[in-house]
């Protein structure tokens, strides 16, 4: 589960194993663990003053 808030646009990852994928429970969009890793993951925020998500990634 990744929990992101404030301006930025995506969220860089931690701990995962780099040779696993990772799918988005929401939207059903899959996820290189590298990427997540090095890139970070791609993050929809709401416009306002405190946005905020939640996102539920299942290791396949």
């Amino acid at each position: 589960m990744v929990v992101a808030w404030g301006k930025q646009r995506t969220q860089r990852l931690a701990g995962l194993s780099p040779a696993a994928l990772y799918v988005d429970d929401a939207t059903g969009a899959v996820h290189h663990a590298t990427m997540l890793l090095t890139h970070g993951l791609p993050l929809d925020l709401p416009k306002g003053d405190r946005p905020s998500t939640v996102v539920q990634l299942t290791r396949q």
